[in-house]
């Protein structure tokens, strides 16, 4: 009988040192794999910057074409239109400031009612009366 249990323990031994060897060869081929994955996500990446870089640049190009081409058409809008300073209408009318001497007179005029004392007829004073004070004279 002491041959048999040498012969199963001798068999369990032998079993131990094929799955310790089996289990290697799945780790380096596990290693292998993950090593072919990082690869390819890092090429897929540089492939991308590549074409995202190259398509920046032809953006960028053609940006500079248009700016150019705008300065070449209004270059040319220039020299045909010609004004007078005289047909220019006035940035007042535009855009709705008063002229130097209009601000200086509301300026004045703001001036002058800072100066009056508050009294109980100025403190019941409307919006509208405020807004008739600052308003310029017609001419």
């Amino acid at each position: 009988m002491s041959k048999n249990y040498t012969i199963v323990v001798q068999d369990v031994g032998s079993a131990s040192a094929a799955s310790a060897t089996a289990s290697a060869a799945y780790d380096l081929e596990y290693d292998r794999f993950i090593s072919d994955v990082w690869i390819g996500v890092v090429l897929t990446l540089m492939v991308l910057s590549c074409v995202g870089c190259l398509c920046s640049c032809f953006l960028y190009h053609k940006f500079q074409q248009w700016k150019r081409s705008v300065l070449e058409n209004r270059g040319m809008d220039d020299r045909e239109n010609t004004y007078d300073i005289e047909s220019l209408p006035s940035y007042t009318l535009v855009t709705g400031l008063p002229s130097y001497d209009e601000a200086i007179e509301q300026l004045r005029k703001v001036n002058e009612i800072k100066e009056i004392p508050r009294t109980p007829e100025l403190a019941k004073l409307s919006v509208g009366d405020l807004l008739t004070a600052y308003k310029p004279d017609k001419r």
